[in-house]
C-alpha cells in the first residue's frame, strides 16, 4: 500500500504543498495499528489454547519498533521509486514472495545445508523472526548479535529510504 501512496495522492500533491513523506509513512503507521489489533487476537488465541506465557513476551514492543523502522525505510524508498518506475509495484510482489520463501518461516533453519544457513544471516527478516520467536515462543532473550543485526537493519534501511526519498522527491510533480 505504501508504494502507491505518493501516486495515489497525486491530486493533493499537485494542489497544495504538503510534505510528501507523510503519505508513505501514514500507510506504515496504519498497517502497524492494524497489526496491533492482530496481535491482540493472537494473544486471545494463546490464552484459549493455554500456550505457555513467558515474561519475555513483555519485550515484544522492541522488535516491533525495529521492524517499524525497517518497513518505513522500505516504503519510503519504494514509494519514491514507484513514481518514476510504475512497474515496481508488480516486481515487488514477486520479490516479496521470493523473500518470504527465503526466510525460514515455515521450515527450521537446521534443514538447510550449512552454507545456506550462513547465507541466511544476510537476510534481515531472519533476524526479526528469530528475535520474535525467542521472545514470545521460547522465553529466551536473544544474544546481542541478533539485537545488533535488527537494529542495524532497521536504522540502515530507514536511512537509505530517507536518502532515496529526499533525492527523488524534487521531481515528483513532473512524473505524477
Amino acid at each position: 500500500m505504501g508504494m502507491m501512496s505518493v501516486l495515489g495522492s497525486a491530486s493533493l500533491i499537485k494542489k497544495v504543498y504538503i510534505p510528501k513523506y507523510i503519505f508513505p509513512l501514514s500507510r506504515v503507521v496504519s498497517s502497524f495499528v492494524t497489526m496491533g489489533f492482530s496481535l491482540a487476537a493472537v494473544l486471545l488465541v494463546m490464552i484459549f489454547t493455554r500456550s505457555p506465557f513467558y515474561w519475555t513476551i513483555l519485550l515484544f514492543w522492541a522488535p516491533l519498533l525495529l521492524l517499524f523502522l525497517f518497513c518505513s525505510g522500505i516504503v519510503l524508498a519504494l514509494s519514491a521509486l514507484t513514481v518514476y518506475f510504475r512497474d515496481m509495484q508488480y516486481l515487488f510482489s514477486i520479490v516479496t514472495l521470493a523473500w518470504m520463501y527465503a526466510t525460514p518461516l515455515f521450515y527450521p533453519l537446521e534443514q538447510l545445508p550449512p552454507f545456506a544457513q550462513q547465507l541466511m544471516k544476510f537476510n534481515p527478516m531472519y533476524h526479526y523472526i528469530n528475535l520474535f520467536r525467542n521472545l514470545v515462543m521460547y522465553g529466551n532473550i536473544p544474544g546481542p548479535n541478533t539485537w545488533i543485526a535488527c537494529t542495524v537493519a532497521g536504522v540502515g534501511m530507514l536511512a537509505f529510504g530517507l536518502w532515496v526519498f529526499k533525492k527523488l522527491q524534487r521531481n515528483f510533480i513532473l512524473y505524477i
